[in-house]
């Protein structure tokens, strides 16, 4: 039987986090904390939560209702431009638009940091240099603490990607993952730097040089 390599694509980084029974789970440009991929947000439901004391009748449902108005606002013209851009019928919209809310429903006060992760799985982390810079450097957190637990993960960084990496360079993107499915990474753990434009790899391998440079990279990110 073949191996079978989970991949996760954004918004899936919330379910891979609770994977188990697998040898090996690519997160990539996982969505580590509702607070990373949407500041703003999650700034205005923790307000929102915050004003049910105030309304202990219908709180709750002018909660939901608001976050809910706040969500289709944000992702229309998303969809609107994702429709143009793939010749997809406009009358789809409002199907594109209800899979976003339910996505963003779903991830409501999410956090990577509280997910217990099996000691059995390993993981390696695919992300772009171009990721949002609050992302990106939850992304580069919670790969470091995988990598101060233990010495057989890697961070995969594409340059001249963001979150859509997979449509951005997809070629250099096939490439890392069918490294990983076909067991040809050239070390253990660490940190693996990709250009895109020359096809080079900057190699740091293992757990120290690994951590050094994603401090590295985390210094030069704004907090």
């Amino acid at each position: 039987m073949k191996k079978i390599l989970p991949v996760s694509l954004s918004f899936s980084g919330a379910v891979s986090a609770h994977l188990k029974r697998f040898a090996l789970v690519v997160d990539s440009v996982p969505m580590t904390s509702s607070q990373a991929a949407n500041p703003q947000g999650e700034a205005y439901r923790k307000l929102l939560i915050s004003t049910q004391l105030f309304n202990p009748f219908f709180g709750q449902a002018v909660t939901r209702n608001s976050l809910d108005l706040s969500y289709r606002e944000f992702w229309r013209p998303v969809v609107a431009e994702q429709l143009k851009e793939h010749s997809i019928d406009p009358s789809r919209a409002t199907n594109v638009l209800e899979g976003y809310l339910a996505l963003s429903r779903s991830v409501e006060g999410y956090e990577w940091s509280t997910v217990a992760n099996s000691s059995e799985l390993r993981r390696h982390f695919l992300v772009g240099m171009d990721e949002s810079k609050p992302l990106l450097r939850s992304q580069l957190e919670a790969f470091l603490q995988i990598l101060n637990e233990r010495d057989d993960v890697i961070l995969f960084v594409i340059e001249s990607a963001g979150h859509h990496m997979h449509i951005e360079q997809p070629a250099t993107t096939a490439r890392v993952l069918q490294m990983i499915a076909e067991d040809e990474i050239p070390v253990k753990a660490g940190v693996l730097l990709l250009d895109p434009s020359s096809g080079k790899i900057e190699t740091f391998a293992g757990r120290d040089a690994g951590l050094a440079k994603i401090e590295g990279l985390l210094r030069a990110l704004p907090r």
